[in-house]
């Protein structure tokens, strides 16, 4: 039985899709069976950051109204052995789902797959409170800002009054010319704030959300600095707390 990981954040634009979606790449590359699920109802992004919009057919809110099942609404990227992306809906009109649907979706994926990576809209609301109602675990992903720090306090209420327990954070698109910069609140000032186990430090590097525009994950250029960096990450997150 595999376990579901929801990819969270305090507002929209930290990063989550690209960092899902390497996330997925890198636990994929040791041969992991991986899927992707694309939470970001009516503004998914993880078919574009993988190069497979133009394989999406059916999506999670046909298989939620019976118009297809949950394989035919499986895309594989052929680039490894087991990675596969459910997407959500683009169309509101097909993403009425609830928590028991969800829940479903995530025991039914976790019998076939090693990791569930999923990917929500960033905030407290929406589609991240009704994702942490199936979840196992969470990585609450928070930028250098002070919105984002706000917010991500709200989040991890929220992801602990859901009963997950094992959520670590991860700063995200750091910039070390701004570490002596009173107004920018620094990695160990957020570490603090939330007092999460620090997962991770992503430097801001404008060839990530560049890779990714073009459907390819950074994580797949080797001996990059940024590959090791998500490769350790990830066999960190993988470990139980």
């Amino acid at each position: 039985m595999g376990e579901s990981i929801i990819i969270a954040s305090g507002k929209d634009g930290t990063g989550k899709t690209v960092f899902a979606v390497n996330l997925a790449v890198t636990l994929a590359q040791r041969r992991a069976a991986v899927a992707l699920v694309d939470l970001n109802l009516g503004m998914r992004g993880l078919d574009l950051a993988l190069g497979l919009e133009s394989s999406v057919i059916y999506d999670l809110g046909d298989v939620f109204l019976g118009v297809c099942s949950l394989r035919q609404a499986c895309v594989a990227d052929r680039r490894f052995e087991k990675l596969d992306l459910f997407s959500g809906p683009q169309d509101l009109r097909k993403a009425d789902f609830t928590p028991g649907q969800i829940r479903g979706l995530f025991e039914e994926l976790k019998r076939h797959y090693d990791y569930v990576i999923i990917d929500t809209a960033g905030g407290p609301a929406g589609t991240l409170s009704l994702a942490a109602s199936g979840a196992d675990r969470a990585i609450l992903l928070v930028t250098p800002d002070q919105e984002a720090l706000r917010n991500a306090e709200t989040v991890n209420v929220l992801l602990r009054s859901k009963g997950i327990a094992d959520r670590r954070l991860v700063v995200n698109k750091v910039r070390p010319e701004f570490f002596d910069e009173p107004a920018i609140p620094q990695p160990e000032a957020i570490v603090e704030s939330l007092r999460l186990p620090l997962a991770g430090i992503i430097q801001y590097d404008a060839n990530i959300q560049l890779s990714s525009n073009i459907g390819l994950p950074i994580v797949m250029e080797p001996g990059t600095y940024i590959a090791d960096n998500f490769r350790r990450m990830a066999m960190g997150l993988v470990q139980p707390l």
